[in-house]
Order: structure tokens, then sequence, then C-alpha cells
């Protein structure tokens, strides 16, 4: 029986290990390949602690649990600043000097050695020093470890965490630092998977750096890719299979002799199987639960209705323009790639409460000004101006808490999110967006949870979805998903609103329904509309004042259909006399 106790125990260490990275690889989708440096920081932690100092185990599973969320913030801080393709490169790089250091650095870990005679940890006077006493520790350790898991992914955080998976860009859009958030994962991840490795160094009392080499970064890899990436149990579920099925096959008559050399095939053969017949892992993502009446929030309520929504968008808008809400001004905006002036010293102004267009042929620079004015381009020359403030060199999350969001010409919603929580994530200012907030004040970030979705259901019914709400992105219509990032945008509570071409690509009833809603939204919460749009019967229908640009400058200003009647502008715009 100890030896059946002693595959538990190690299936329920792999499960927290496994767990802690696949809030970094599902929940934001980069792949780490140095996890197993972490676990062995935990490891050599409680090695040192306990063979030198013979501190309580507690005092280990602290010290290791930030020292790896330091290494791992501090590992993440440059390698997120570069493509997911090279994350893999920058973290096998960090793997293989860490594990360098482990081989030579005896003073510290002993070299090949190891580390051996870690005494077993106690508690109250009791030892944990048989598998079966080591059991209800590994339990208890692995319900902790899940518990905080748990905590991040079911959060605003871990909204915003699936958001960043689904596109950074659009996540920055809506006012979320990116960058922040996978600094802040790594760092949690890092830590959890210490003190995984601390109980593990305590429960074998040996430590080698043989135990923590890429093979094994990439044996943790395997067990999230099996079990489900960015599903709870998906960890538990691959930590069962490939840590406890080659040891069950050792109860086979005649296979206990070769399981080791046929171990490697073995996993090999079952990743293969797999990615062919099942790449989304034995438990997918939502394992059938997104859009179904069990992902129905407690707190919901049906009596709410859209028109008393409204009553409180329109009460909103009228308090912000009485008080004079932020105005865009755009002053000799330049921008050139090369020797092409895309935008030459442009010159905008938006009124308050009032929809304005930028019109002209394409090539001509519009979307170029969208990139400039929201900070995914900086400018040569020229400044850009949110309220009387310069905001010409913010990132595009700081110019969203200044007021000012857009949205995209090919839509980018978070594909695999609910329409709930692609509207939610928008929200501003959520206490559960930050850790200290979500572990320490938890009935703060749940009233705010409550009102934001209420916000949120008052978005959705507004762009006329509320019978969505709980389907995931990817499985509605063009048209639907267009509406769904209209919602997000008016989340984001910005008073400035750039709308990039939102009836492109759509049917007339479709193009109809949108211009009723951008309409609807200017006169229910007097929002200053930017709109980039081609279809002219869409300008006509909204704007009041429109800018005409050709060849990166505006060249005219007026109403739409003065513009249109001049014959000078529509032969740039349709290329005819």
């Amino acid at each position: 029986m100890e030896y059946l106790y002693h595959i538990l125990i190690f299936i329920l260490l792999y499960a927290v290990i496994v767990q802690s990275l696949n809030l970094i690889k599902g929940y934001v989708g980069i792949i780490s390949m140095c996890h197993a440096i972490f676990v062995g920081i935990g490891a050599y932690t409680a090695a040192l602690i306990g063979t030198k100092l013979g501190y309580n185990f507690i005092l280990s599973i602290v010290i290791g649990f930030f020292l790896a969320a330091v290494i791992g913030a501090l590992l993440a801080t440059p390698s997120l600043r570069v493509k997911n393709e090279y994350i893999i490169v920058f973290t096998i790089g960090f793997q293989m000097v860490m594990y360098e250091f482990m081989l030579t650095a005896r003073g510290i870990t002993e070299g090949q050695g190891g580390i051996p005679g870690i005494p077993p940890p106690s508690l109250f006077g009791f030892e944990f020093d048989t598998p079966l006493k080591y059991i209800p520790l590994s339990i208890a350790v692995t319900i902790f470890c899940f518990a905080i898991a748990w905590r991040i992914i079911n959060s605003p955080f871990g909204r915003v965490l699936k958001a960043i998976r689904e596109d950074e860009e659009a996540c920055r859009a809506i006012g979320k630092n990116s960058l922040r958030f996978k600094v802040l994962v790594f760092a949690v991840g890092g830590g959890i998977a210490a003190i995984a490795g601390v109980i593990m160094a305590y429960y074998i009392s040996f430590v080698s750096p043989f135990n923590f080499s890429v093979d094994v970064s990439i044996f943790i890899i395997v067990m999230v890719v099996l079990g489900g990436v960015a599903n709870f149990w998906g960890p538990l579920v691959g930590a069962a299979v490939l840590v406890g099925l080659p040891e069950v096959l050792r109860f086979i008559p005649g296979a206990a002799g070769i399981i080791d050399a046929i171990r490697e095939v073995l996993y090999g053969l079952i990743l293969m199987l797999l990615m062919i017949f099942r790449p989304q892992g034995i438990l997918p993502e939502y394992a059938g639960t997104a859009g179904s009446p069990k992902n129905r929030p407690d707190h919901e309520t049906d009596d709410e209705s859209p028109a008393a929504g409204l009553e409180t968008l329109s009460a909103a808008g009228d308090a912000a323009h009485q008080a004079g809400e932020a105005v865009l001004t755009i002053e000799r905006l330049s921008k050139s790639f090369g020797g092409l002036k895309a935008v030459n010293e442009v010159d905008l102004e938006l009124a308050r409460g009032q929809i304005t267009g930028l019109i002209g042929p394409n090539g001509c620079g519009k979307t170029t000004i969208f990139n400039l004015v929201t900070g995914y381009l900086k400018p040569d020359a020229g400044h850009v101006f949110v309220n009387g403030q310069n905001v010409t060199s913010d990132p595009p999350y700081k110019l969203v808490e200044k007021g000012l969001a857009r949205s995209w010409q090919d839509v980018r919603v978070f594909n695999k999110m609910t329409v709930m929580d692609n509207v939610m994530v928008a929200c501003p200012n959520q206490s559960g967006e930050r850790l200290i907030d979500l572990f320490f004040h938890p009935v703060k970030v749940l009233r705010e949870k409550r009102l934001n979705y209420k916000k949120a259901k008052m978005y959705i019914d507004l762009v006329g979805l509320s019978e969505n709400r709980y389907e995931l992105a990817v499985n509605l219509s063009a048209a639907e998903q267009k509406l769904v990032a209209i919602a997000r945008l008016l989340a984001t509570e910005c008073q400035v609103l750039l709308l990039d071409e939102p009836t492109s690509a759509l049917d007339v009833d479709s193009v109809d329904r949108i211009i009723r809603l951008i309409k609807r939204i200017s006169e229910t919460t007097k929002r200053t509309i930017l709109l980039v749009e081609h279809n002219l019967d869409v300008v006509r229908g909204l704007v009041q004042d429109a800018y005409f640009m050709s060849e990166g400058k505006v060249i005219a200003r007026g109403k739409p259909q003065e513009l249109m009647n001049d014959p000078k502008l529509s032969e740039v715009y349709f290329g005819i006399d």
C-alpha cells in the first residue's frame, strides 16, 4: 500500500506544478520552457533550510514561494516584451543557465551530488515521516494551491488574463496594462510551483539538479496539454495519467522491467494520439458549461429591464455633458513609413457630444490616424490632447484611463470568452484586477463584481444581445460580434469613442441596425464619436461634421453631403471625373 500512497503523493504534487503552469500557458497563452526551475527553487530552499537551519517547513514554503515569485517577475519583465516564439527561446535559455548553476554552484547546491538528508517536516510535534502520514499534508497543499488558482481564474484578474490570451492589443485598447498582468501571473505561477518543490524535497529527503532539467519542464508542459489547457481540473487529470499510468502498468505481469525503458515512448504515443483525436485535451476549457444555464451568475435577476438601463445611461451622459466631458484635439500630427508620408500635419477637433466623420479613399491615412491617436503608433511630430491633456506619448491603456477608447475594423472580440465576459472585462477600475484586493478584500471585490455585472448587462441589452450573453463570442455572427465590440467599448465608460468602420462586411439589415444603435448611443449617452466609414449612407445617416482626407492630409471639412457634392472631392474619393 505504501507504494500506492507514494504514487498518489506524486500525482498531487505534480498536479500543483501543472496547475501553476496552466495559469501561465492556459490563461495567458505564454509557453514557458523553464517551469522545472521554479520547482527547483522551492526544492533547494527546503533543502538548505532543512539541512542547515532546521527551521519549520512552513518557513521554507514562504521563502520558496516569494523567492520563486520574485525571480519569475524578473524573468518575465524583459521576456514578455518580445513575441511568443522568442519567449520560448528566452525561457529555454533561463532553464539552461539555472540548470548549469545547480550543477556547478557547489557552495550552494552541492553540485551534481545534490543535497541529501533533508529531515521530514513536522507540525505541532507531528512528523510526516511515512507516505501514509504525508498524504494529508499533500492533500492540504494541493487544496491550498488549487484554491489560489481558482480564486485567480474566476475573478476580474483571470478575465483579463483570458483577454490577453485572446488578443493582447485589443485588451490594451480597453484599458488593461497587459505587461503588468503577465508579470504578476508569471510570479504567482512560479511561486506555486516552488511550493510543490518544497513539499517534494521534504518528502524524498533529497534534491538533485537532475530533477529539474529541461526534460522535466517539457514533461510539465505535456501534462498541461494532455489534461486540457485552461481547464481548472485538467492539471489533475494530466498528472494522474502521466504520473500514475506508467506506475499502474508495473503491475502487469512481465511489464515491470521494461516500463522505464519505454516510458518516453509511452508519453510520446499518448501525446500524438491526443493531438490527432482530441487536440483540446482530455478536458476542454469550458467542458460544455459555456453558454449553458450552469454559467449563470448567482446574483443575476431577470427583473432588470433594458429601459431602466437606458435611463441610467442617459442620466450619466447628461451629467457628463453638463460638466464638459473630454474632447479630442489633434494638432499637426505627422507619421512617415520610410519615404511614405502616411499622415501629414493633420489637424482635427471633435466637438463634445457630436459624431464626427473621417472619410476618404483607401490608403489616405485614416486608420494610421486612429493608431497614432490611440497610442499604437508613435507620431513623428504633432500632439494629441484629450480634455486639454497632452496624451501624445501615452500607451493605449493610459489613454482609456483618460477617456479615449477605440474599436477595430476587424472586430477583435475575445473569441473564447462569453459575451458577458467580453463586456465585463472592459469595466474600469476593478479592484478584483489587483491581487491584494482579490485575496484580502473579497467583500469589496464581490460588491464590485455584482455592480459591473449589472453595467455589462445594461450595455448588452442596449446593443440587443440579451439572449446571447452566455454564448462564446466565436459562435456569434459577424454582425453580432460587431455589437459585442460596441458594447465592450461602451463598458470602458470613455467619453471619446473612435469607431473604425463599424459596418464593414455587413448586410444591409445589419448596417441599418448598427446605424440605429450608434445614433441611439449618441443621443442617450452624449458620447463624442469619431467615425471612420466607407459606406457613405452610414456617414450621411450619422455624421454632423466630417473631415475629408487624401494622401495623408485633411483637404476639406464640412457636412458629409456638401463634401460628396464637391466634384473635386468626388473625383478623389471615387477616382472618376
